[in-house]
């Protein structure tokens, strides 16, 4: 039984390996592209809540990875300029 534990055990340790493996490639993924949309002069509001989105993923893989995560301050102003800018966009109205 021992050897069938230990085997057990070496497969789960793999795994795990293979899953941080996997966290740490979708977070080079989500690095990437915040970059490319914070190198734009103008953000559209899609680009926005897809920076919010990137950072509510990068919390989630940083805690399941086991490490600290505090841009919460970041997210707010995101949601801010959010805000700002729908409050300036007209909306279309439709021909009926």
């Amino acid at each position: 039984m021992p050897i069938k534990q230990s085997r057990v055990y070496d497969r789960s340790i793999e795994l795990a390996g293979f899953i941080e493996h996997k966290y740490l490639l979708i977070l080079e993924d989500i690095v990437a592209r915040e970059a490319e949309i914070l190198s734009k002069p103008v953000k559209t509001q899609k680009d926005l809540l897809l920076l919010v989105g990137f950072k509510a993923m990068k919390k989630h893989i940083a805690e399941e990875l086991g490490l600290n995560y505090h841009e919460d301050e970041y997210v707010e102003d995101l949601l801010d300029e959010i805000e700002a800018l729908t409050n300036t966009v007209e909306p279309v109205e439709s021909e009926a």
